[in-house]
């Protein structure tokens, strides 16, 4: 349910935007210019901006009792790039981990040729090997 405020913050934003952005910290170098977009994204891209200035605990209590950023598809997207993130760091500790026990550990340049790999259906392929596999060069070597 909007509120008195709310229409008069959105006439205040949509009327001086620069010095809106100006007022939280923002400096406005180039001209600033309104979009129109829905409360879901700005509420996404607030609390992400909202980020680069105060702690994370900060933003989601102000923010709080906002249901719509999960519906944007900013935040959806940053959510989904962090699942990826964290699969890809957790396949390859398991390789490292499972393939320092079946071979030894890895040199540094084995080491740093896994950690660039950021094929998720690769490193699952690779996983699926490793009891296959003679050594870390055949291991890596998995297309």
């Amino acid at each position: 349910m909007a509120k008195t405020y709310d229409a008069v913050l959105k006439h205040l934003v949509e009327a001086y935007p620069a010095a809106w952005l100006k007022s939280l910290g923002f400096p406005t170098t180039a001209a600033v210019r309104v979009i129109d977009a829905d409360v879901s994204t700005v509420t996404a891209a607030a609390f992400f901006l909202m980020g680069l200035r105060h702690p994370p605990g900060m933003a989601a209590e102000l923010l709080r009792g906002v249901r719509e950023m999960e519906e944007s598809s900013t935040y959806q997207w940053v959510i989904e790039k962090g699942m990826v993130k964290g699969i890809l760091r957790v396949l390859r500790k398991t390789l490292l981990d499972l393939g320092t026990r079946r071979f030894e550990s890895p040199t540094a340049a084995t080491l740093a040729r896994l950690n660039t790999i950021d094929d998720l259906e690769r490193l699952d392929r690779m996983t699926n090997r490793l009891l296959d596999a003679t050594d870390w060069d055949d291991l890596l070597g998995t297309p």
